[in-house]
């Protein structure tokens, strides 16, 4: 999947299965580092928008 495809309920996925493992850690870097990954994104123009940004 292209960083342009990736949609909010996609990474929200991602955490809600990370947090109903236990894993509160590891959701909370993932999400830290999607939020620059995709504002990377959005700065050299992949993508318009950010999924990971608020969730």
């Amino acid at each position: 999947m292209g960083v342009d495809e990736v949609k909010r309920a996609d990474v929200q996925a991602l955490f809600e299965q990370l947090e109903a493992e236990g894993k509160y850690n590891t959701s909370r870097k993932i999400a830290e580092n999607a939020v620059r990954i995709f504002n990377f994104g959005i700065a050299v123009g992949k993508c318009k928008n950010n999924p990971a940004y608020s969730t």
